[in-house]
């Protein structure tokens, strides 16, 4: 039997608050925003927010909305113009 791998895609979740969060920021938004956003909306604890991966020390709130934007960018709902910056397209 393998072992299953529990986590991995826990950033899906975050595409409907993401796509809110820009929304509500008039369209676009520094990531730290989206994140501030979305911790306040949602009452995100801070144990979740700050929680980190042992091995590399990155936030794992910050790594999934990362990658979830990076999906949403690949289904044309975000643009990818501009770094440091996430911005709705006009599909999104």
């Amino acid at each position: 039997m393998s072992k299953k791998r529990i986590g991995k895609t826990d950033f899906v979740k975050w595409f409907g608050p993401i796509l809110d969060a820009l929304r509500a920021l008039g369209g676009s938004a520094k990531p730290r925003e989206i994140t501030e956003w979305i911790g306040e909306k949602l009452n995100i604890p801070d144990e979740i927010l700050t929680e980190r991966y042992e091995k590399s020390g990155v936030l794992k709130f910050q790594n999934q909305l990362a990658w979830a934007r990076q999906y949403l960018v690949w289904e044309e709902l975000l643009a990818s113009s501009k770094h440091g910056v996430w911005t709705l397209s006009n599909k999104g």
